[in-house]
């Protein structure tokens, strides 16, 4: 088993303190000994609740979970060939259980289920709501916020100098001057997404 030792300074009292953690913990509270200030919550990490939705799949999420890195996974499910275009990741979660996370927010969305998958006719921020809700956490977003809206609900404004990239190809490309933006100029994917600018 495990043993992790950390060392911190109080921001009450200026003390620097240790503590020792057992590697089978999986939350607590470590605070000064001092002046019993609260100098960090933690949880173990076990893997992660992820959201996901496909472009050509409007009105469908995918909910799953994984012990590896999100975007490694994601990339895998995106890479198989019974899918249209890559999956974007609307949101995902930390989790110290999270089979056990996914199996309950599967439950709690069984009547919106696609017989026998992971997908659900649900929009986003509903199922990430839930989520929030059965795992506990804050959710974490790869994109900017606002892009969790589809591409065919609104329009997407490009200003100039802003860099744009293609799930799908991979493509990368700035814009040069204002515009109105609905897929990838090189491959007509609308699974674009705004890097800066």
């Amino acid at each position: 088993m495990a043993v992790l030792e950390i060392s911190l300074t109080c921001q009450g009292c200026s003390r620097d303190c240790r503590a020792t953690i057992p590697g089978d913990t999986d939350a607590g509270v470590l605070r000064c000994r001092a002046c019993g200030r609260v100098l960090l919550n933690f949880r173990a990490l076990k893997g992660y609740v992820y959201v996901l939705s496909n472009a050509k799949m409007p009105g469908m999420v995918k909910i799953g979970s994984t012990t590896r890195r999100v975007e490694e996974r994601v990339e895998e499910l995106s890479g198989a060939t019974g899918v249209p275009t890559p999956f974007t990741v609307e949101a995902y979660f930390s989790s110290p259980a999270p089979e056990a996370h996914e199996s309950e927010v599967h439950r709690l969305l069984d009547a919106k289920r696609i017989k026998g998958r992971e997908f659900f006719e649900a929009g986003p921020a509903e199922v990430v709501q839930i989520v929030q809700t059965v795992v506990g956490a804050s959710p974490v977003y790869l994109r900017d916020a606002s892009m969790n809206l589809r591409l065919e609900e609104r329009a997407l404004i490009a200003e100039s100098g802003s860099r744009w990239s293609c799930g799908l190809c991979k493509h990368d490309w700035t814009v040069r001057q204002r515009s109105v933006l609905r897929e990838c100029p090189l491959c007509r994917s609308t699974a674009i997404v705004r890097l800066s600018g």
